[in-house]
């Protein structure tokens, strides 16, 4: 056995050790960093510079650009008070007493559309989103009879006519713009706070006409615009029960700085006889409140490059004050205003697309 090689031994030694060494702290760095990562997933810092649990996005998990679009198909149908416009007199032409039902405005289930934009924000999941709402309904009646048992509910006129005719008309336009953040608070539970500006344009018109004894014809028109602006806030949820279906529950309540300009007149058009013509603007704070409950189905789209969902359910919507037309005292000048409240309900079906 050769032993000059025995000093070489411990040399070996060494080197393989160091090797092993090395090997094995390389290993613990980058065991270090995986578990530095993993908390960076589960620990937020605050702006105080402290930290704690941090809830995980509920966006959407996809390779894109952050943008996403949704629309809306609408099927509403409006509901308002002091909309009553006529007592029909069935015993006429009795003079007393007078028995009859009151008529006022059923308004038609219409369609009316939602459009929308955000973008998703790599600072802490936050978002902002716009969007712009658009629905039309009116409401039109006719009677007519041989004798005098219309009497009409609006304006100052008070006698019985032969025929009635009227119509209601309403356009609803809102723009909202608001933030929010959509984050897991559980397995299978996720919520979006938000907060923003919004405001709306709700515009209603009345037209009444009728003939009247020595065959008179009575003409009203009226219009009630409205403006307002102001804060927005609100919350989504939404329940999974895997990774593509859940439930959905929304709320959100406004109060708007409201500009109301109201116009109506009432004339005899046969005779020419003017008997009012009123303009007046009011400014109120206005309330309103809406929430939807419903069911969505989502999916990722050509190798997670899209993000699609469709979202079906009841909404309402709640306005306050809605209605300032005039209400008049029979044949005197004194009036006062509805202030009745309005609201909007119906099926919404929501289509998003995440990109």
């Amino acid at each position: 056995m050769n032993l000059n090689f025995y000093p070489f031994i411990p040399v070996a030694s060494g080197i393989l050790f160091a090797s092993v060494q090395g090997h094995c702290d390389a290993d613990v760095e980058a065991r270090i960093g995986r578990l530095e990562t993993d908390m960076k997933k589960v620990r937020g810092e605050t702006a105080y510079g402290n930290y704690g649990a941090k809830t995980p996005s509920a966006a959407s998990q996809i390779d894109g650009y952050g943008l996403f679009i949704t629309a809306d198909f609408l099927w509403w149908k409006l509901y308002e008070g002091g909309t009553d416009y006529v007592f029909v007199d069935k015993k006429a032409p009795a003079v007393t007493p007078n028995i009859g039902p009151m008529k006022h405005f059923n308004f038609e289930w219409q369609p009316g559309f939602k459009v929308g934009v955000g973008y998703l924000f790599e600072h802490d999941g936050w978002d902002a989103y716009a969007d712009f709402t658009y629905f039309k309904t009116e409401a039109s009646h006719s009677f007519d009879s041989d004798v005098l048992r219309f009497y009409p509910l609006f304006g100052q006129e008070s006698f019985p006519l032969f025929d009635l005719h009227a119509h209601w008309h309403v356009d609803f336009y809102d723009i909202n713009l608001v933030l929010g953040r959509n984050f897991f608070v559980s397995k299978y539970l996720s919520l979006r706070p938000f907060f923003g500006l919004a405001t709306a344009w709700i515009d209603q018109h009345r037209r009444f006409s009728g003939h009247r004894i020595f065959d008179n014809l009575i003409v009203l028109k009226g219009k009630n615009d409205f403006w307002g602006i102001g804060p927005r806030l609100g919350l989504d949820a939404q329940f999974f029960f895997c990774e593509n279906f859940s439930l959905f529950g929304n709320f959100f309540g406004d109060l708007l700085w409201g500009d109301f300009h109201v116009k109506e007149f009432e004339d005899n058009k046969t005779s020419d006889f003017e008997f009012y013509n009123l303009r007046y603007n009011l400014h109120r704070m206005v309330p309103a409140i809406g929430f939807g409950l419903g069911a969505a189905y989502e999916t990722n789209l050509n190798g997670d490059r899209y993000h699609f969902m469709i979202k079906a359910g009841y909404e309402n919507q709640y306005w306050w004050r809605q209605n300032q037309l005039p209400i008049f005292d029979s044949l005197s000048t004194a009036f006062e205003r509805w202030s009745e409240d309005l609201s909007l309900q119906g099926l919404t079906v929501e289509f998003r697309l995440d990109f």
